[in-house]
């Protein structure tokens, strides 16, 4: 039920950013949230869960938006 994906930014920062990351859209009924780890200058990982079948495997399209500042 845990999907990650990398992400790398093109110009690293010059201390470590805070990020925010959600769901923005999907094409299921399934319930999802975003969390961030591995939060760095250089990129982070958001770290997708299923929470209406935990565990579970899936082939949902999510849109996450995320922000760095």
């Amino acid at each position: 039920g845990i999907q990650t994906t990398s992400v790398t930014f093109n110009t690293p920062f010059s201390s470590t950013p805070q990020i925010n990351a959600t769901i923005n859209s999907q094409n299921s009924g399934g319930i999802f949230v975003a969390n961030v780890s591995n939060v760095s200058t250089t990129g982070f990982d958001i770290r997708v869960y299923r929470l209406d079948t935990p565990g579970g495997a899936w082939t949902d399209n999510l849109i996450v938006d995320w922000m760095a500042w």
